[in-house]
């Protein structure tokens, strides 16, 4: 079908100086910033390594020093000139790389709060833009640990440290009146069959079409397929959910040693012209577990693999360059392994990048390390439960396109021999999400064979950690069947 224009999806980046100043008695106000007097700070990077915050009195035994350190909230501001902006589309503001609340404002009025560790800060800006004005951002950000959850290794010590900053960087996206708000991929139990999910914000009804491009790295279009919508009232979200079969078409299935990736381009249109369009770049694979084996693409794979534990010295916080993880990971292979697992914390979109490019599979994780779940009769507290619970549903979002994220654990070393109800509840809610990824309610601690606990694999502890029976704390190996250990 031939379009009559190309839809507009812009980014205006934030990146650059910024006015700031340190808060640390939490008694300011938008009311009262010093935007003459304040100092600046450079985005994306951390505070501390810009000189602020105190030196550190910390002396760790097995963790980092940091050279300086602010536990605390600051402010951040900038001009933003709206005039850049196109009108008539919809504007949010994207934070990434922050730990871990915020709030907005734009021209003192606010915008909303945010928080994540793990995940990308989204707000919608429509509604606050005047456009050909020059309008003043203002960002707060807050480190400190308001939720009880303990030590984590995106957090603490152990070991990125309680960074604070915008690490990853600031856009504007702005995207059209209607528009994709969303699109998923699940791969179908057949390996050669996609369950593809579109999530459609709308501001006028109406029929349109959806467009579904496959291509080759080359460019060579593969497949095309069409379906007609229904848009609803304004504003509404319309889903559309239907199956995309590649039976028929020539693929590479990607895997560890054949990391093959397809560009998808799907495009919304109307009485003959492109309003939208999403390109995404996946790799179409299976992994399910089924006995004692992991199966990728219907056969055995074996899980070589090494712990990340979030250590990045130099920077004391995941950096943000492709580069740097297609470098780790090839290092990786030349050393053998196929598999890492993320310790307690989940990596910034360029590692997924790299690792769906160099055939990694990763097994990552909520950022969480607590003893809120270890007594099975003892509710953990509610804030904790519904942070995890909302990072959780925010990160199978956010890592739906990456074939290399093939596994999930909702933390370490939480439980005791019985598990915990409540992330069993977790569990499900991943499986109803996503059920094209296997999942486990913990690594390490936790009996087995597992008592009530809901998981599609378990991770034994390999140390002193309980239990102590020898039998199950040996060392892996290739000759033993543990089939043939007692339950």
């Amino acid at each position: 079908m031939g379009f009559e224009k190309q839809a507009a999806r812009t980014s205006l980046s934030l990146n650059g100086t910024w006015g700031f100043c340190l808060d640390p008695n939490d008694d300011r106000s938008i009311e009262d910033i010093p935007f003459e007097q304040g100092h600046t700070i450079q985005v994306p990077g951390s505070w501390e390594e810009q000189g602020y915050g105190e030196v550190s009195e910390h002396e760790p035994l097995g963790t980092w020093k940091k050279e300086r350190e602010y536990i605390g909230k600051t402010w951040y501001w900038i001009e933003v000139d709206s005039s850049k902006l196109v009108s008539d589309q919809h504007h949010y503001l994207v934070l990434s790389g922050v730990h871990w609340f915020t709030d907005v404002w734009l021209d003192g009025e606010f915008v909303g709060k945010g928080e994540g560790l793990v995940t990308d800060q989204r707000f919608d800006l429509t509604s606050f833009i005047e456009y050909g004005k020059v309008q003043t951002l203002v960002i707060s950000i807050d480190n400190r640990l308001h939720i009880p959850l303990m030590e984590s290794h995106i957090h603490s010590y152990h070991t990125a440290t309680n960074w604070g900053g915008i690490t990853g960087g600031v856009v504007i996206e702005s995207l059209p009146v209607t528009h994709l708000e969303r699109v998923s991929f699940y791969p179908e139990k057949e390996v050669c069959s996609w369950r593809m999910r579109a999530e459609i914000r709308n501001a006028k009804t109406g029929d349109c079409q959806l467009s579904v491009v496959i291509r080759e790295n080359s460019g060579e279009v593969m497949k095309v397929v069409e379906t007609d919508i229904e848009l609803q009232p304004s504003h509404s979200l319309v889903e559309v959910e239907f199956d995309l079969s590649l039976n028929e078409l020539d693929l590479t299935l990607w895997s560890d040693r054949s990391p093959a990736l397809y560009d998808v381009e799907c495009s919304l249109y109307q009485e003959g012209s492109v309003i939208d369009c999403i390109k995404k770049r996946i790799g179409v694979r299976h992994f399910q577990t089924e006995g004692h084996h992991f199966l990728l693409n219907d056969q055995p794979v074996f899980l070589s693999g090494y712990v990340d534990c979030c250590v990045f010295p130099l920077t004391g916080y995941p950096v943000w360059d492709k580069a740097h993880y297609v470098e780790q990971f090839k290092i990786a292979k030349e050393h053998g392994f196929n598999h890492v697992r993320l310790h307690g914390w989940s990596a910034p979109k360029p590692f997924w990048e790299a690792a769906d490019e160099e055939g990694m599979l990763v097994q990552t994780e909520l950022p969480h390390w607590s003893f809120h779940y270890l007594d099975r009769s003892v509710k953990p507290p509610e804030d904790v439960q519904s942070f995890f619970k909302r990072e959780l549903v925010r990160m199978l979002e956010l890592l739906n396109e990456h074939p290399s994220f093939v596994m999930l654990s909702l933390g370490n070393e939480l439980i005791d021999a019985s598990g915990h109800e409540e992330l069993n509840e977790l569990v499900e809610l991943a499986r109803s999400i996503d059920s094209s990824r296997i999942y486990t309610d913990n690594t390490g601690f936790g009996q087995l064979p597992a008592h009530d606990r809901q998981g599609d694999f378990y991770i034994q502890s390999l140390n002193w950690h309980p239990p102590y029976e020898l039998e199950y704390a040996g060392t892996p190996n290739t000759t033993e069947d543990y089939r043939e250990l007692p339950s």
